[in-house]
């Protein structure tokens, strides 16, 4: 618990440049910050639509969330990004995917 947390993981992962895929992490770095990973992603007219889920301390239970993003509506708990730059909220942390974005794994 004491390496693997927030702050390390954004250490040690690879920043995203581009739209999130399923299996990337939104992280907040810090003591604490908070981690949610993508397990889902559906393309609806064009709009990236993702489906997150989380954990607390201690990382024993997981639950699948739903994010707001003020400007656009939600598609059933799928939370849309529909530009990277802007604001999605997800239990009460502030996530700019533009900053927040990181590849679990080197994808081709």
């Amino acid at each position: 618990m004491t390496y693997a947390g927030s702050a390390s993981l954004a250490r040690d992962l690879k920043k995203r440049t581009n739209y999130p895929e399923i299996g990337d992490l939104l992280i907040i770095p810090g003591y604490p910050g908070h981690v949610v990973i993508i397990i889902d992603k559906k393309i609806i007219n064009g709009v990236n639509y993702y489906l997150f889920a989380n954990s607390w301390i201690p990382a024993q239970d997981i639950e699948i969330i739903a994010g707001h993003n003020p400007k656009y509506p939600n598609i059933r708990n799928y939370t849309p990004i529909v530009n990277m730059k802007n604001s999605i909220y997800i239990n009460g942390y502030n996530f700019k995917p533009s900053e927040h974005t990181y590849k679990w794994h080197d994808q081709n």
